[in-house]
């Protein structure tokens, strides 16, 4: 069970309180669903992105870890563009979802 009253969202346009889903189980949660600190995932990107501009390199961030559009269009600060896939499967999610220089 979560405890913890930090504000988090569920990408997927959902915002909530840890504390609010510390009332369901996890087993009642839709899935995929990835549960995250919005604040935390914003930084996290923006300091990768500064990284690789400082080292004079375009970043391409991998989507097999974030797996949904609205993380991807974070790492990608909203360009939607330059990103990594696994799967042709992937690609075409992410195609379809606007993203293109997608490399397999």
């Amino acid at each position: 069970m979560f405890r913890r009253q930090r504000s988090v969202t569920v990408l997927g346009g959902l915002t909530a309180c840890l504390s609010t889903l510390s009332a369901r189980r996890v087993e009642d949660l839709r899935t995929p669903c990835l549960i995250c600190c919005r604040a935390t995932l914003e930084k996290n990107a923006a300091t990768m992105r500064e990284r690789a501009a400082a080292l004079g390199v375009a970043l391409r961030p991998h989507f097999k870890t974030v797996k949904t559009l609205e993380a991807a269009a974070i790492a990608t600060d909203g360009e939607r563009r330059r990103i990594t896939v696994s799967t042709l499967a992937e690609a075409s999610f992410l195609a379809d979802g606007g993203f293109d220089d997608i490399l397999y």
